[in-house]
């Protein structure tokens, strides 16, 4: 079954900036991030189990790397939808986005 996918805003401006930042360094690679974003928000939609579990908010959120870029979807499951809380550069600081979670 393939679950309704929602974004928390932040994880919409995680997207739009990295997708400008690729853009800007080589045109028509902003479009090809934002495209790998899609093929895997539908891999979890259709597979939401396929993320690994995290050690964030009580093993309730999993992740899934992206191919081709240093990215990573935060997500969990709900019975009806994916949440996905974050698409984080894997330089950056573990955890930065748990202030998303309510």
């Amino acid at each position: 079954m393939l679950k309704s996918v929602y974004y928390h805003s932040e994880a919409v401006q995680d997207l739009n900036d990295s997708a400008a930042y690729y853009e800007i360094r080589r045109p028509g690679m902003g479009e090809i991030f934002q495209k790998t974003v899609l093929k895997a928000e539908e891999t979890v939609a259709r597979n939401p189990k396929i993320g690994v579990i995290t050690p964030f908010g009580s093993g309730s959120i999993r992740k899934y790397h992206l191919t081709r870029f240093p990215f990573t979807l935060f997500y969990y499951e709900q019975p009806d939808f994916i949440w996905i809380l974050a698409i984080a550069h894997d330089s950056r600081k573990p955890g930065y986005w748990m202030t998303r979670i309510k």
